[in-house]
């Protein structure tokens, strides 16, 4: 549970020691990279969820991206592997609420 939900013993407080352990350890065990590369985190998606231990969930999510990008478990911005919408100079947006019932 800590470790697919990436809290209780591994939540990541934003600070400047534990949070970027929590956040790296959750990506590594994740990805199924911790054992296999001692450099984490892990720069390169080549390597993730190559064990049968992983969150496949994560690895299916990735791999119907185009970009194989997403954003499928707490903290896969870990490394910048996550998909990101971002404008620099917005002119405006719009909300659009719509009733539940």
């Amino acid at each position: 549970d800590s470790v697919f939900g990436c809290h209780k013993l591994l939540d990541a407080p934003n600070d400047e020691v534990r949070g970027p352990i929590s956040r790296t350890l959750c990506a590594g065990f994740n990805r199924s990279t911790l054992l296999a590369n001692p450099n984490q985190p892990d720069s390169s998606s080549a390597g993730f969820y190559q064990d049968p231990v992983t969150n496949h969930y994560a690895r299916i999510i990735h791999e119907r991206m185009t970009d194989g990008k997403a954003y499928a478990f707490a903290f896969d911005d870990v490394g910048h592997h996550e998909s990101l919408v971002h404008d620099g100079a917005p002119q405006q947006a719009y909300l659009t609420l719509d009733p539940l019932s």
